[in-house]
C-alpha cells in the first residue's frame, strides 16, 4: 500500500509568536519575569486573538477564577479557530444540510457541515 504522510510547517510569523509566548510562560521570576503573571497573558491574548495555547490557557485561568462566562467565551473562539484552519476532510461528521436543515444527498443541498450531532 502507498501510504502518504502530511507534516505540518508552522509559518515564520506563527513560530514568532510561539517564541515570545514561550517567553512569557517560561521566565522564572527570580530573573524579573511574568511567570503567573495573568495580566502578560491577558494582554498577550489580546494582541494575538488568534494564537490558541494562549487564548486556551486564558480561558482555563477564567474557568479556575469562576468566570466562566468569559471562559467559554473564549473556549468557543479556539473552536472556531480551529474549524476554520481544518481541512474539510478532517472535520467529523461532514453531512450536507439542505434548506430546511435536513440531511439529503440531493444537489440542491448546500456545504453546510454538522460538527456534533
Amino acid at each position: 500500500q502507498n501510504t502518504t504522510w502530511y507534516t505540518y510547517n508552522p509559518s515564520d510569523t506563527y513560530t514568532t509568536l510561539t517564541k515570545h509566548y514561550d517567553s512569557l510562560t517560561n521566565t522564572s521570576t527570580a530573573r524579573g519575569g511574568a511567570m503567573g503573571d495573568v495580566n502578560s497573558l491577558a494582554l498577550f491574548v489580546a494582541e494575538n486573538p488568534y494564537y490558541t495555547e494562549a487564548t486556551l490557557q486564558l480561558a482555563m485561568v477564567l474557568f479556575h477564577v469562576n468566570d466562566r462566562q468569559r471562559g467559554m467565551e473564549l473556549l468557543f473562539r479556539c473552536l472556531w479557530i480551529y474549524e476554520c484552519a481544518g481541512i474539510q476532510g478532517f472535520l467529523p461528521n461532514q453531512k450536507k444540510v439542505g434548506k430546511k436543515g435536513g440531511t439529503n444527498g440531493s444537489s440542491t443541498a448546500s456545504s453546510s457541515v454538522a460538527l456534533m450531532d
